[in-house]
């Protein structure tokens, strides 16, 4: 009888173990079904994060774009202004010769006109 009792107490012992056991693995479980759970949420954060930097993302390609377009279209502005300024500078170039060989023909004909009129009986 005695070893009946202890046979009991003993698979009572093992059974307590056991239970302790299975409620320390079911508490390890909870904290790791927990863990998941904020994994989950901060996964899901995470995505919605990433989709509005890939929005700013996308906006800042558009900005870039568009002032891209813009720089070109000035640059050929630009570009033509500098052509239309060497232009006039050369039409300058051009008059201010012409005027230089007006004036050197003004001057021949002043001397001209000097020696015609010093001639003249005063």
């Amino acid at each position: 009888m005695i070893s009946e009792l202890d046979d009991v107490r003993r698979r009572l012992t093992a059974v307590e173990e056991e239970t302790a056991s299975l409620r320390e693995w079911r508490q390890q479980a909870q904290h790791v079904t927990d863990l998941f759970g904020t994994l989950d949420k901060e996964l899901a954060d995470l995505r919605v994060a990433a989709g509005q930097q890939r929005n700013v993302l996308n906006a800042i390609g558009m900005t870039h774009a568009e002032h891209h377009t813009q720089f070109l279209r000035q640059a050929d502005i630009l570009g033509g202004l500098v052509l239309e300024v060497g232009g006039v500078r050369r039409t300058q170039a051009e008059h201010g010769q012409m005027l230089k060989e007006h004036k050197q023909m003004l001057s021949e004909q002043g001397r001209m006109l000097r020696e015609v009129l010093d001639r003249l009986p005063a």
